[in-house]
């Protein structure tokens, strides 16, 4: 007869048995092989699927690329009827080798200043690896809408004509281009007003030239209307008190007072250095969209003197601002009457544009003026009007600049003049006007109250000879805008 534990054995049993389940329950022995034989298939799938996805972004990206440049293209109001835009969307994908992917014919829209090109494309795309959770195929596909529409537009062009634009041009290597910053400037400047005034931005576009050096001439039409202290007649600038730089506008309730008119350094009949320029191609012309003659005017640009910037950036946001309309308007096109109009603001809009465009190669430099005794009656003004200027003790010619040092005295220092820019181009931010601003190989001074006064850093262009016909290019077609909303 088989004889029955006793109680410490049925203890020991016990024991040996919960110690099997306590081993079996928290040993890790090969715990990892299980969780490994369901980890890598999960991370074979994934990675195929990321090798999947990442050839489709490639093709997806070259597909939208090319649609984005063919519906760019397409929308240039250049071509003149709806079915040659949607021929040029297929030649470019034939010539892409994409054009059986186009998803249907381009679908252009047009009304009167503006054309809207879409463009859809799909690619369809086998899977390696997504086959295993059972897509086979995946499409990659591109959808854009480029359009150029023709708004108003205001614009003020601002253009450095100082001494300093004589000297010679380099291109980005620092190497000489053969011309000079003048004749750079000219063509650049002829660019923007040819693209910025084409034919299809008839009536809408108007373009205000204010050429500026020590002083700005606004002629003596635009000056007849303010109320001055008129003391000459030999050119017409006029002088502003540093408060007025921080408004946009012209008060047209004061009087202003005439600049002077002296000439550092003339000779014979030739004045090479005036204060205040006096040559008619060297006066403001607003409110214009006559092509031919801003080109005109602009060919006939010679370098002068000294450097403002802060004078040409308050003339050309002044003929943006309404309270010029009264000086402007009995002069301007008809299709332009009532410009400049009002500026959008939080309460109020309009479908008008405001637009500056400044450049320089240089930055605010010292201005002199006749000390005031020097310059207080018909005498002394007609004396410092002369060519040449004499001598006023033994009425000689002056036989150098130092000579003057005794009847003049210094009127604007640059760190003053970098002071009145940067509150003429806050008083353009506060009217939301957009300001491109241009470094001409400016030296660093310029270059940066050029990239503060820049609406933002993507309207700021610090350029060389080589690049400077291609940047006032690409501003002007900014300004007739040509763009993707989709």
């Amino acid at each position: 007869m088989r004889q029955l534990p006793n109680c410490d054995d049925r203890s020991k049993l016990a024991a040996r048995r919960q110690d099997i389940i306590r081993n079996f329950i928290y040993r890790e022995d090969g715990s990892l092989v299980v969780f490994a034989l369901f980890l890598i298939p999960m991370m074979l799938i994934l990675g195929g699927m990321a090798v999947d996805f990442m050839r489709y972004e490639g093709k997806r990206a070259v597909i939208q690329d090319t649609a984005d440049r063919a519906a760019l293209l397409a929308a240039n109001l250049e071509f003149t009827n709806v079915g040659e835009g949607a021929a040029v969307v297929e030649d470019y994908f034939a010539k892409a080798g994409l054009d059986e992917y186009l998803d249907g014919p381009a679908i252009v829209t047009e009304s009167i200043n503006n054309r809207t090109v879409e463009v859809n494309v799909a690619q369809p795309m086998n899977t390696f690896f997504l086959n295993m959770v059972g897509i086979d195929q995946i499409d990659a596909s591109a959808h854009s809408v480029a359009t150029q529409g023709v708004g108003n537009v205001e614009i003020s062009l601002v253009l450095d004509i100082s001494g300093s634009m004589r000297n010679a041009t380099k291109d980005a290597d620092g190497n000489a281009t053969g011309l000079t910053k003048m004749e750079a400037m000219k063509a650049a400047a002829t660019t923007f007003v040819n693209t910025a005034l084409q034919d299809s931005n008839q009536d809408r576009v108007s373009l205000s030239l204010v050429p500026y050096s020590e002083h700005v001439n606004i002629g003596r039409t635009l000056f007849d209307r303010l109320n001055t202290d008129q003391k000459h007649n030999f050119s017409h600038c006029i002088d502003f008190d540093d408060a007025d730089f921080g408004v946009s506008g012209i008060d047209a309730g004061r009087t202003y007072s005439q600049g002077q008119h002296i000439d550092h350094w003339s000779t014979g009949s030739t004045m090479h250095s005036p204060n205040c320029p006096s040559e008619s191609y060297e006066q403001v012309t607003a409110v214009s969209q006559d092509r031919a003659a801003l080109v005109a005017q602009i060919a006939q640009f010679q370098p002068t003197t000294q450097t403002s910037i802060f004078l040409g950036m308050k003339w050309g946001l002044a003929l943006l601002d309404p309270s010029t309309k009264a000086l402007v308007s009995p002069d301007v096109d008809g299709a332009f009457a009532g410009r400049p109009v009002a500026f959008t603001t939080d309460t109020e809009t309009n479908d008008t544009r405001k637009v500056l465009v400044i450049m320089t190669d240089g930055q605010n430099t010292e201005s002199t003026r006749v000390k005031p005794e020097m310059y207080t009656e018909p005498s002394h003004f007609a004396h410092w009007g002369q060519r040449p200027v004499r001598n006023w003790r033994d009425n000689n010619l002056f036989t150098s600049k130092h000579s003057w040092s005794e009847y003049t005295e210094q009127h604007y220092t640059n760190s003053e003049g970098n002071a009145l820019l940067a509150a003429s181009c806050d008083a353009a931010r506060e009217a939301n006007v957009q300001v491109f601003a241009i470094a001409f190989e400016a030296g660093s001074n310029g270059e940066q109250v050029m990239a503060n006064c820049a609406t933002t850093v993507n309207h700021y262009f610090n350029t060389n000879g080589d690049d400077l016909n291609a940047v006032f290019r690409a501003i002007a077609e900014q300004v007739t805008d040509l763009r993707l909303t989709q």
